[in-house]
């Protein structure tokens, strides 16, 4: 994710919080966090560690191999984590939303890469 989209998408957030009268964090307050990550992203760029390799930086199979990885093991945690709200939600007599929801996107998506991701090979 580029910078630019980084500040846009935080952006977005702040607009969103200032429209719906934001209960938690303040329109400020989520500047300062969108504004040291976007900092942050922009000055791991120009390291050539693994940050920066993730960052964007021109990287090796390496480092490549340990982006998939871990994109692929945070992609099952949070997986299991929707799994697991959706069963307590369900198990205090609630719907299960929205964690039912997002797992039928997540496998839908999931599905969906599967057979891109075969047709490339």
């Amino acid at each position: 994710m580029t910078p630019a989209t980084m500040f846009f998408l935080g952006s977005g957030l702040i607009v969103a919080s200032a429209v719906g009268g934001s209960y938690g964090a303040l329109p400020g307050e989520i500047l300062i966090v969108v504004a040291a990550t976007v900092l942050f992203v922009v000055l791991g760029r120009r390291s050539r560690s693994d940050i920066g390799a993730i960052m964007g930086l021109a990287s090796d199979e390496r480092q490549a191999s340990i982006d998939m990885r871990a994109a692929a093991a945070a992609g099952g945690c949070l997986a299991i984590i929707l799994i697991i709200g959706a069963m307590v939600e369900l198990t205090v007599g609630h719907s299960g939303q929205p964690f039912v929801a997002l797992g039928a996107v997540f496998g839908v998506l999931y599905v969906a890469f599967l057979f891109v991701f075969r047709r490339l090979r």
